[in-house]
């Protein structure tokens, strides 16, 4: 599947791999699509894996003085309880908690989204409405662009291959903007969208100011809907009004037929579900939300904070050293025992429950080390043979893998 997976502890160590290896080098997060992608032959060019979910912070939200900002490893469920994004954002929370199941959205990113490009994927509808601007980087330069221009077609985007997505930022919505997301699918959950709108509504005394109306899975691209936004201005938010501008949002699409839907059946849901979209903002309805979503967290209904519990464990150092000397690699022990933290199925805790945790993770311990950067699969499965066994033995006494080795 791949020939080299690296994981990196900063973004100028993945722009110096992106730098060095060009078309042949993607970077994962969640991989939740790139996996699959990868899978059905659609990047028969990339053989080489860049893992960035150990770089710090890049799943924060973070407020920057009328703007919203947002790293790449945000996923979908985080989404659902940033205050921040509740408050500012909420289009993108509606889009995030319709995305797949909750297993998905625990791993999928919000730039994973973005930079898959499909024209049916949710959160660029919102993104878009809200104006979002993407950061790029490579190993020599740093730019931003308007998340509109950053498409060029079906799965296609203006990112060189030595370039990764940093953030992303969007101005606050202002006490009088209202927005809603909407979606249809095929069934209840779990599924693509056949259609997917956003409207975001400025509103001074029942008059609308400012109209930003997007449309997804109707066009190469996800599109402002030009025609419904300029006949909104002005205008009341009455039942004919409304009516009027979804029947008008049509006119700016050029949907397909594809094996989710037919064009004519797209042209049908476009004005549907852009009526319910506005009658969620008229009705003043358009902010509820769950407000216990399935996070897979416990009883948890915030931002799981990873704390490191790091392991002295003299035991397993010598066998260790001796076996990374003679394979010849300059890694040290405790970035062995990072990699095997996936082998060990040890998981993060909140901070404030910390004791409890530990006593129920499968392992009984969390692990901090250094950055780990081994060449290839096999190098790692020379050393999962030889050395996990005795680690575990040696560090967890007692654990549920014990019998099994």
């Amino acid at each position: 599947m791949w020939k080299h997976y690296y994981t990196v502890s900063c973004v100028e160590d993945a722009l110096d791999i992106l730098d060095g290896e060009g078309s042949k080098a993607k970077i994962i997060a969640g991989g939740t699509d790139l996996v699959l992608e990868k899978n059905n032959g659609h990047l028969p060019d990339v053989d080489i894996l860049i893992d960035i979910t150990r770089i710090k912070d890049l799943n924060l939200v973070h407020e920057d003085g009328d703007c919203i900002n947002f790293g790449p490893l945000l996923t979908h469920n985080q989404c659902l309880v940033s205050d921040e994004l509740l408050k500012y954002g909420f289009p993108l929370v509606q889009a995030a908690h319709s995305i797949g199941a909750p297993q998905i959205r625990n791993v999928g990113t919000v730039v994973g989204n973005l930079v898959t490009a499909s024209p049916a994927n949710d959160t660029i509808t919102p993104l878009i409405a809200l104006g979002a601007e993407v950061f790029i980087r490579s190993k020599n330069k740093d730019y931003s662009v308007k998340l509109m221009d950053f498409y060029t077609g079906v799965r296609t985007t203006i990112l060189a291959p030595d370039e990764m997505v940093v953030a992303v930022q969007f101005k606050k919505m202002d006490v009088n903007q209202r927005g809603a997301f909407v979606k249809y699918l095929l069934r209840e959950t779990h599924a693509i969208s056949v259609v997917n709108v956003c409207a975001i509504l400025t509103i001074n005394k029942s008059e609308i100011m400012d109209a930003s109306v997007t449309l997804g899975a109707v066009a190469p691209t996800i599109i402002h809907s030009k025609k419904a936004e300029n006949f909104l201005k002005g205008k009341m938010l009455t039942k004919s009004v409304i009516n009027e501008a979804a029947d008008l949002s049509k006119e700016d699409a050029v949907p397909i037929d594809d094996i989710r839907s037919s064009e004519s059946y797209r042209t049908h849901l476009i004005p549907v579900l852009l009526k319910r979209a506005m009658n969620r903002i008229g009705q003043d309805s358009w902010n509820s939300h769950d407000d216990h979503p399935v996070l897979l967290w416990g009883n948890k209904n915030k931002f799981i904070t990873p704390i490191n519990k790091t392991i002295e464990h003299n035991a397993i150092k010598g066998p260790l050293d001796k076996m990374l000397s003679e394979l010849g690699h300059d890694v040290d022990y405790g970035s062995i025992l990072k990699f095997y933290r996936d082998f060990l199925d040890c998981f993060f805790v909140d901070v404030n429950d910390v004791n409890e945790d530990i006593k129920k993770s499968p392992s009984g311990i969390i692990i901090k080390a250094e950055n780990i950067l081994l060449p290839d699969i096999k190098t790692r499965m020379v050393l999962a043979k030889n050395i996990i066994s005795h680690f575990i033995k040696s560090v967890f006494p007692v654990n549920r893998f014990s019998d099994k080795l």
